[in-house]
């Protein structure tokens, strides 16, 4: 059953990005977040049938992050009137709460079968299901899309059977990132030809999707040969290039134009000064809720001369940092930050390298303020599970591999 939750869940994020299908778009836009509110209860029920006990290691953090957000969104609302983005900030734990359970239940049912306490295992049935949900949608939407003759490219670019290319990036950077994950983990290694061809074809469609998707895929690989094989050597090296560095900036600031890098990032720089301006207006240390200021940001700056916004109807601010700091305050991100750092000893390699390369893509892109998105929801799913503490009690103990007093704690 949790297989099954899985794959509808993944199934319905996937087609609320289709283009031009209405009714399907609608279907995964509402479809997922009903889903998720269903399938809740019945995780939870589920959970409670199994004798071990889990812990979220930072569960006080992460109710303090989900109620600033959601009371500085009611607090905008009542001071604006404003109820037109309510709805994200209210499913903002709905989704939250759906991947806590369904990882519980993934543990509790992997302990189960497999009698791994490490819980490695409990990734790869998730990833496993990722691989086959993600490969066999590719396939299909692209069929319909060609039978169909769908226009799969706009003025920016190739967006596949999604709505633009950034979302489609974001779709074949997950698939890259699910498949190296089982390609390269140490738990069960996925070296078949079938992984292989998956990730050259996630590869060849980034190159004609989005920067930000290939930017993801090279840092994951980066940063996976360096925790594995040349940290020392690497480190070595940044640290001989950063002081030499420093010669060059003085040259960078006189000879590259404020229109050149908005121009190299398609917008975003223009996008998050305006932003951050908003945002001390404001106050830092408080928030207006999830996308709640993007449409001030937007229409206070339309008509200025800057094309980027003159062309959108709802404004993303590109920047899943900045997106946090103008739902939740400075004192939300960090607190977001302290959950991320602090759960990182409990990460392998392989964990290590797809967090780091998430989290570098979230620079320009606001999709960890978007838990119901692939790439973010692969990231919390990663996130939680190993945020679980499992105390491993009557079953550990009745194989006497724990004393009376288990003073054992094992990490996922």
């Amino acid at each position: 059953m949790v297989t099954s939750f899985t794959a509808i869940y993944l199934l319905l994020v996937i087609v609320n990005s289709i283009k031009e299908y209405t009714l399907t778009l609608l279907m995964g836009r509402y479809g997922k977040l009903v889903f998720a509110m269903i399938t809740i209860p019945i995780l939870i029920h589920m959970a409670s049938r199994y004798k071990q006990r889990f812990r979220f290691k930072n569960k006080i953090t992460g109710i303090v992050v989900l109620s600033l957000v959601i009371i500085f969104s009611i607090y905008y609302v009542l001071s604006t009137g404003d109820t037109e983005r309510l709805l994200y900030n209210l499913a903002l734990p709905v989704y939250l709460l759906f991947y806590f359970f369904l990882s519980k239940n993934v543990l509790f049912v992997t302990y189960k079968l497999v009698k791994d306490a490490l819980y490695g295992h409990s990734k790869i049935w998730l990833l496993t299901i990722f691989q086959k949900v993600l490969f066999f949608n590719l396939f299909f939407w692209f069929a319909i899309a060609f039978a169909t003759g769908m226009n799969m490219a706009d003025e920016d670019g190739f967006g596949g059977f999604f709505q633009d290319k950034v979302h489609f990036g974001l779709y074949t950077a997950t698939g890259f990132l699910v498949c190296f994950y089982l390609r390269y983990n140490k738990v069960k290694r996925d070296r078949s030809i079938y992984n292989l061809l998956q990730l050259a074809i996630y590869v060849m469609l980034a190159f004609v999707t989005s920067r930000n998707a290939l930017l993801i895929i090279f840092t994951a690989v980066f940063s996976y040969v360096v925790i594995t094989k040349a940290q020392k050597t690497v480190s070595i090296l940044l640290l001989l290039l950063f002081p030499l560095s420093l010669f060059y900036l003085d040259t960078f600031f006189y000879n590259v134009s404020g229109d050149q890098i908005n121009s190299f990032s398609t917008g975003r720089w223009e996008i998050w000064r305006i932003a951050w301006v908003e945002i001390v207006d404001k106050g830092v240390f408080f928030g207006s809720g999830i996308f709640n200021i993007n449409n001030t940001v937007l229409y206070n700056n339309l008509g200025t001369g800057f094309h980027y916004l003159d062309t959108l109807e709802f404004l993303f601010l590109h920047s899943s940092y900045l997106e946090i700091l103008a739902g939740g305050g400075m004192i939300t991100l960090i607190l977001f930050l302290v959950i991320v750092v602090s759960s990182w000893n409990l990460f392998s390699n392989m964990d290590k390298a797809v967090m780091i390369a998430i989290l570098f893509g979230g620079i320009g892109e606001s999709y960890l303020a978007q838990p119901f998105m692939l790439i973010s929801t692969l990231f919390y799913l990663i996130l939680i599970i190993n945020n679980h503490q499992l105390v491993v009690r009557n079953m550990m103990r009745k194989k006497q591999l724990l004393p009376k007093e288990p003073k054992l704690e094992v990490y996922a």
